[in-house]
């Protein structure tokens, strides 16, 4: 105590304000860190609006420093190169803000995503549907929901859970079969799924049912699985010549460039006829859609917007390419 009390209380005040200086700059930044982070999410949910808002202040002349940077922002929102470039060009050199390029790009998007999709109600009936995709795309999901639309138009259906690598994805397709009054066939976990496919298609012609038949979620990379999809998919055509009627592949849009590359990798071995895009209801903006669709000329069949079985959408440009520009809901 003696010695603290022969502290000079100049030098105290002067060590109290260095300590208190210390703690507001370590505050400030904790803050600013909150915040950019803050901004990067709100973005990510804004779509590409928020990007825009970035580099217009105001309004300012599309000349070749800003297009760099507009160029940029579109790849950022996984538009692809190629579909970037084709922007670009038809946005011209006017003098322009964010809001009015976000229009244009909305438009544009739009006219470009016409023709691109696919109505619900051109799967045949009495037809065969295979669903592949990698796990965590929400295909099983997708499956119930898709099962519960044709069974609302007056289909019979019979599921087949052919992912026997996971039990549990057996069990879920079975609770959502007993959810829906829908007949699921299954066998043990391990067992042959191209003769799950087989089984199930055979009881489908049984009763003149549509059957949809789920696949394992393989890892778009793994050579083996994917010579296992191609196996299930020649056991349906010995099951009923032509089988499968359509293969739909499953993405999850908050994956970005990712399902991109998992569509180009299915594309080459199995024969997609059309896309179903799930977890759009979150945070993705969506945008490598515009360039899969393009590239691989493959129609969006739904849309999911949700978790529960009627969050279902069919596929709108104009709705989706708001949701790529302002991040507007999809539903």
């Amino acid at each position: 105590m003696e010695q603290l009390s022969q502290i000079d209380p100049k030098v105290a005040v002067i060590a109290v304000a260095a300590v208190v200086g210390v703690l507001a700059l370590a505050l400030f930044l904790a803050r600013g860190s909150r915040s950019a982070s803050d901004a990067v999410a709100t973005t990510s949910g804004r779509g590409l609006v928020g990007l825009l808002a970035r580099i217009f202040p105001g309004r300012r002349t599309l000349d070749p420093e800003l297009r760099a940077e507009l160029r940029t922002v579109l790849l950022q929102a996984d538009v692809g190169t190629k579909m970037a470039d084709q922007l670009l060009d038809r946005l011209g050199t006017a003098e322009v803000d964010a809001d009015s390029v976000a229009e244009k790009l909305a438009e544009l998007l739009a006219e470009q995503l016409a023709g691109s999709g696919r109505q619900l109600d051109s799967i045949k009936r009495g037809g065969v549907i295979v669903i592949i995709g990698i796990n965590g795309s929400g295909k099983t999901t997708g499956i119930a929901k898709i099962a519960a639309r044709l069974k609302e138009r007056g289909d019979t259906i019979v599921l087949g859970a052919a992912d026997t690598f996971r039990a549990a994805a057996a069990e879920q397709l079975q609770t959502w079969g007993e959810r829906l009054d829908i007949r699921v066939v299954r066998q043990s976990a391990g067992a042959d799924p191209a003769a799950v496919a087989f089984d199930a298609i055979s009881a489908g012609q049984a009763g003149d049912a549509t059957v949809i038949i789920d696949t394992a979620g393989r890892i778009h990379g793994d050579q083996g699985l994917l010579n296992e999809l191609e196996k299930i998919i020649r056991v349906c055509g010995k099951a009923r010549d032509g089988a499968p009627d359509d293969i739909f592949l499953t993405l999850d849009a908050s994956q970005g460039q990712a399902a991109q590359d998992q569509a180009r990798t299915f594309a080459r071995i199995a024969q997609v006829t059309g896309l179903i895009i799930n977890k759009i209801d979150g945070q993705a903006a969506a945008g490598f859609l515009v360039p899969v669709v393009s590239e691989l000329q493959i129609p969006i069949i739904a849309v999911g917007t949700g978790e529960t079985i009627n969050d279902l959408a069919e596929f709108d440009p104009e709705r989706l390419s708001r949701r790529i520009v302002f991040g507007e809901p999809y539903a």
